[in-house]
């Protein structure tokens, strides 16, 4: 019979310790901290659909104002027959908001221009794009939107809002984007990004203006063109080179999507380091329980265990 050496037990109690308790820690903390990654996830898809929804919101809030303002300046031209004037004060209210007022006779396909800035007097742009007709504002159905286009009057992305009066005159408002981007983008704060894209992905309202100025776009990439229609969504992708998480909400009343970003990095950085801490605090508790562990084995079950088995041996051998 060989007899128990300090080094088998060691290996002995190693084992169990592992088996036991260091094996079932780690299975445990990788659960948590899976079920902690998902939990975080699913609160920021949350906050970035909220976001989203502000956003659109607070675009129809802006839309709802600009239709009133042109509808006050379109009655006032039909009621007084001229253009209408305007106060300091209604200037910079109706600035907020259009780029331009245009009026068209259609019966003499004339076109009174009440352009809002004197340098621009007399110049005129009228789209002939197709308009989609709004049934949310007011119930009218007399006011019509046009996709965003690209306005050589006033150098970048406007949105047509057009106001019918019977067959003799139509009233078109260009809604300034970069203002409408300037009034929404208070729902997002950085590292967050906001911008708004039509339907086929071309930026129309964005910080960086000569984005639009350059036409670009996110059409191409797979988490705009994999999206599901008018429906919202959140994902992660990469964008401009950097791996982000994306959520889009659809605005039907003029077609676009406002979208919102968040880096990736960055919303895991707090939880890395929440992780590590607790990593360290694991691997230090096993460590610790491994040895006091092993020693109260050795010392109260199999020393005790050891000597007796000794004992026992020496009085069969007589020795």
């Amino acid at each position: 019979m060989t007899e128990p050496t300090k080094t088998s037990i060691s290996t002995v109690v190693r084992k169990i310790v592992l088996s036991n308790i260091i094996v079932p820690i780690i299975l445990f903390f990788l659960i948590v901290v899976g079920l902690t990654f998902v939990c975080q996830v699913t609160i920021l898809k949350n906050q970035m659909l909220h976001k989203a929804q502000i956003s659109s919101i607070a675009v129809q809030d802006y839309l709802d104002h600009a239709v009133k303002i042109l509808r006050v300046y379109s009655i006032s031209f039909l009621l007084t027959g001229q253009k209408p004037d305007v106060s300091s004060e209604e200037h910079y209210l109706v600035s907020t908001y259009f780029h331009n007022i245009v009026a068209l006779d259609k019966n003499s396909n004339q076109t009174i221009n009440f352009t809002l800035s004197p340098r621009d007097a007399g110049k005129t742009y009228l789209p002939y794009f197709p308009f989609q007709e709004s049934e949310s504002l007011y119930g009218l159905s007399t006011v019509s939107f046009i996709p965003p286009y690209y306005s050589p009057i006033a150098k970048t992305m406007v949105l047509g809002i057009m106001q019918r009066y019977g067959s003799d005159y139509v009233f078109l408002g260009e809604v300034d984007l970069r203002r409408l981007w300037r009034f929404i983008q208070f729902s997002t704060k950085p590292p967050d990004e906001l911008f708004l894209v039509d339907n086929f992905g071309n930026y129309i309202a964005h910080k960086d203006i000569q984005k639009i100025y350059r036409q670009e776009n996110v059409g191409d990439q797979d988490w705009f063109a994999n999206r599901k229609p008018l429906e919202p969504f959140f994902t992660i992708g990469y964008h401009e080179g950097s791996l982000v998480f994306i959520a889009g909400r659809y605005i039907p009343v003029i077609n676009v999507w406002a979208i919102v970003l968040t880096p990736f990095w960055n919303f895991l950085k707090p939880v890395y380091f929440a992780f590590s801490f607790l990593v360290v605090c694991c691997l230090v508790f096993a460590v610790v329980l491994k040895k006091s562990t092993q020693n109260w084995l050795a010392k109260y079950f199999i020393l005790p265990f050891e000597l007796f088995s000794t004992y026992v041996k020496k009085g069969l051998t007589g020795r």
